[in-house]
């Protein structure tokens, strides 16, 4: 079956453009190279980096939570040592928690999608700090609701709710 001018041209293209991009990342010219060359462009299509902030193709930031739980974790748990499991009061380990974990945790969260599973997990994840920090294991039994009262912190995602609305206020007032 023979191809039109059009479909001959438009791979022509595709080719070459694969080809271009290929010598210009320093990869062979090989099919393989080129195959893999358009590989990576599609996985970089797929997620844009804006500010730090991971944002996916479909405008969806659940891997920056994730991200940013995990290194967030990692924060809480070099600090356990010294901080969390020291005799400081509870209020001032709360100031600590506010001032040296927290913006990580926060950083560029105003780009995020708050979903549901976000939410969630965000939420859960800022229980499990402050159970830690306030020295509450799991097994006493002790409800999220005491747990945030003996803290006195909001939920994570209210001060995420919060951050947006204030960077959203910002937009508006530029006019």
């Amino acid at each position: 079956m023979l191809k039109s001018n059009i479909e001959v041209g438009q791979s022509v293209i595709g080719f070459i453009h694969s080809f271009i991009l290929s010598l210009h990342c320093g990869l062979t010219s090989t099919s393989k190279g080129i195959m893999k060359q358009i590989s990576h462009m599609r996985k970089l299509e797929k997620q844009n980096t804006h500010l730090g902030c991971r944002i996916d193709a479909h405008g969806g930031s659940e891997e920056e939570v994730r991200r940013r739980i995990d290194v967030t974790r990692g924060c809480m748990k070099s600090l356990t040592k010294n901080i969390w499991r020291s005799s400081i009061l509870p209020r001032v380990k709360i100031q600590l928690y506010n001032t040296y974990v927290l913006p990580v945790l926060l950083y560029s969260s105003e780009m995020w999608d708050m979903i549901v599973t976000s939410s969630k997990r965000l939420n859960a994840f800022d229980q499990w700090c402050l159970r830690h920090i306030l020295r509450v294991p799991f097994t006493a039994h002790v409800t999220k609701q005491e747990v945030r009262l003996r803290s006195a912190q909001p939920p994570v995602t209210q001060t995420v709710m919060l951050r947006r609305l204030r960077l959203f206020g910002h937009i508006v007032g530029l006019r």
